[in-house]
Order: C-alpha cells, then sequence, then structure tokens
C-alpha cells in the first residue's frame, strides 16, 4: 500500500510539472501589476467613507459620510458625526480637494464636546487601507486635534 501511494505521488509530479511549465506568464503578479492595482484602488475618492478615532483605547468620534468627486479634483459630501455619550447623530458637509495622493477636506456643522467646531483633515491616500492623519477641530478660543484613520466604507 506504501508502496502504491508513493507511485501515486511520483507521477502526480511528474504530470504537473509540465502542466505547470507550460502557463504562461507567472503566477503571481509582478510588482507593477500590484502597483497599477493599488493606483486604481485609490484613484477616486468616490463613495461612502468613515472617519475613526485612531491610537487611543476610547474612541468617541466617528464620522460616516459619502464624497462626490468631480474631474477637476474638487470633492463634496455630506454625513454625519457620532459622539460617544452624545445624545444625538450630528449631521454635517465636507468639501475639499482630491489631487492623488493628496486628499484634502473641511467639515462643516459639527458638534464636538457640546461646541459647534469646523473640522480640517489632509493625509495621502496611497494605501487601500486608508489614511491615517489628524483631524483638526476649531472654533472660536477652541483647538483640538485628533488622530484618525479615513477609509472607504464597503458597499452593501
Amino acid at each position: 500500500m506504501e508502496l502504491w501511494a508513493t507511485i501515486t505521488r511520483l507521477l502526480l509530479v511528474v504530470t504537473m510539472v509540465p502542466l505547470l511549465a507550460s502557463c504562461h506568464g507567472p503566477i503571481f503578479p509582478t510588482e507593477e501589476e500590484v502597483a497599477e492595482y493599488t493606483r486604481a484602488q485609490v484613484g477616486s475618492v468616490d463613495g461612502p467613507w468613515e472617519a475613526i478615532q485612531s491610537g487611543s483605547a476610547t474612541r468617541t468620534l466617528n464620522l460616516q459620510f459619502s464624497l462626490t468627486q468631480q474631474t477637476t479634483g474638487q470633492v463634496q459630501g455630506s454625513g454625519i458625526l457620532r459622539e460617544a455619550g452624545a445624545a444625538d447623530s450630528v449631521p454635517f458637509t465636507v468639501t475639499g480637494t482630491f489631487h492623488r495622493p493628496t486628499l484634502v477636506l473641511t467639515f462643516e456643522g459639527l458638534v464636538y464636546e457640546g461646541r459647534a467646531v469646523s473640522g480640517a483633515f489632509r493625509g495621502d491616500y496611497t494605501k487601500t487601507g486608508g489614511i491615517s492623519d489628524s483631524l483638526r477641530l476649531t472654533a472660536e478660543g477652541y483647538e483640538r486635534t485628533i488622530p484618525m484613520l479615513l477609509r472607504e466604507r464597503l458597499q452593501p
């Protein structure tokens, strides 16, 4: 029985090696193919996004929004802000630009820690995992910088 198993494995190897060798092209993608795929994935910011607080054990801030990108690189959209402990979600608008790889966003209509604030975010969108940078919240006499991860949400 053991001899039969060895012969079967040997025949399988002898059969598969020429078959695999006859395949055209490499089995794994080249570095250039991976780079092209990544460029295609991060080439636009159209669609649904989320921004989650990062770098902190306590996540108090979450933004969900949709962006529409124009051919000029201008972006606009709207969404909702959820703050831990707040009774309600807050609607906001977002405008900005995307000139690959740099995404610049301005958020208006935010309410954080009980006060109306504006938000500014700038980061380079070079990885499919999202953009890690800081969201700068400002109001008269107030400024807060919060590390955030902006990433595209999967469409259902």
